[in-house]
């Protein structure tokens, strides 16, 4: 899953970066989820900083919230 913030800026490098994370994960099946803005998102994961995105790998223990990210991703 890609969890990507709800206000990114627009920077026209950054953006295609984005950009390009997005069409890999579509291609690949990968959810995408944008429930969150880039402080939200920096302090969900335990960071005092700003996040822009964030992937999640393996949800090994947090399947539970894992299936209620998916379905809200879908």
């Amino acid at each position: 899953m890609v969890v990507m913030a709800n206000n990114l800026d627009q920077y026209g490098v950054i953006d295609e970066k984005l950009q390009e994370i997005i069409d890999l994960a579509k291609s690949e099946g990968v959810p995408l989820f944008f429930e969150f803005t880039k402080r939200s998102l920096g302090k969900a994961i335990g960071k005092s900083i700003k996040i822009a995105v964030v992937g999640i790998q393996n949800a090994d223990g947090a399947h539970q919230a894992f299936k209620k990210l998916n379905a809200l991703a879908s």
